[in-house]
This record gives structure tokens, sequence and C-alpha cells, in this order.
């Protein structure tokens, strides 16, 4: 870890499970077989039930139940672009708010306490210019970059295991 983000991506996963203190969206991004599913999926596991919510469902204007299982948000190469708000706004909402209002299918809406956890994985970084419903001017994107934590993960999974494997 601290070969992709040094000591903000140690403290970002330190902090993962500490749902009483908020945090930045890690905007994880690399190759194609750079390690970044395994990355969220392990995350996950930190929680009981271990499967990360799809951001598409999460963040839309849906159902969100699954947060009460594990309330960590995950983007796999996609920003869902669903209702008029713009995604910036709702994921600044989420990352902001010491609780979050659970929609249920067939049940009563509740509240989970604690901040909500968003990882986003990409290709490459062009993926911010989907934060907004609009083409972002370069202030919207310099606004969103303050809520994100960008790590390049430029060191492909393989490349490490076999060194490791050598070692």
């Amino acid at each position: 870890l601290s070969a992709l983000g040094g000591d903000r991506l140690l403290a970002w996963v330190a902090s993962f499970s500490r749902l009483s203190k908020p945090t930045a969206i890690l905007l994880l991004v690399g190759p194609k077989s750079a390690g970044k599913g395994l990355f969220a999926n392990g995350l996950a596991r930190v929680f009981e039930h271990g499967v990360p919510a799809r951001a598409s469902e999460a963040l839309s204007d849906s159902f969100n139940g699954e947060l009460a299982d594990t309330p960590f948000i995950w983007g796999d190469e996609e920003v869902p672009k669903k209702g008029n708000r713009s995604l910036g706004a709702r994921l600044r909402e989420i990352i902001s708010s010491p609780s979050t209002p659970l929609r249920r299918k067939h049940l009563p809406n509740v509240e989970i306490e604690g901040y909500v956890r968003v990882l986003i994985t990409a290709n490459n970084s062009n993926i911010l210019r989907d934060f907004s419903n609009d083409v972002p001017s370069e202030d919207d994107l310099a606004a969103i970059a303050e809520r994100v934590f960008i790590v390049n993960a430029a060191i492909q999974a393989r490349d490490v295991s076999e060194r490791v494997a050598k070692e």
C-alpha cells in the first residue's frame, strides 16, 4: 500500500472501518489487471457481509438497502448518471453526512449511522468528468478533486505477486 499511495493511502485504509469519522472518496486509477477490484473486495471484507454496494444502485434515487450490510460503495469504471442531481453533489452528501437514509423495497425507510465509504476504480482519471450532469468547468473539477483522494496504481498486481513469490 505504501508503494501505491504512501502514508495518505495507509491512513485512508486505517480509517476505513471507523465510520464515526468522515474521509475522502478514494479514486484508484490503474491499467487493467492492476488489482483494483482485488483491493475493493478486500476492503469490503472488513464488514460482516463483505460485498460492496454497487454505485449504480447506492447512488441512484432507487433502493440502497445493501448499505445496511456493507456501508461501502464501489464504482468499478462506473459513475452512474441518474436523476436530476449531479453525482458530485450526491457523493459530497454521502461522504459528509454522519448518517445515510436507507430506502428498502417493501420495508420501512430507516437511517444508518456512520459515514459511508466510497471507492471508484477506473483505468484513467477522466472519470472525474462524469461527476457532473453538465460538462464540468475547471472550477467544478477542482471542487470535486478536493473531496477525492486519487491514487495511481501503475504497478500491475501480477507483477507484485511474481516479485513476492520470488523473494
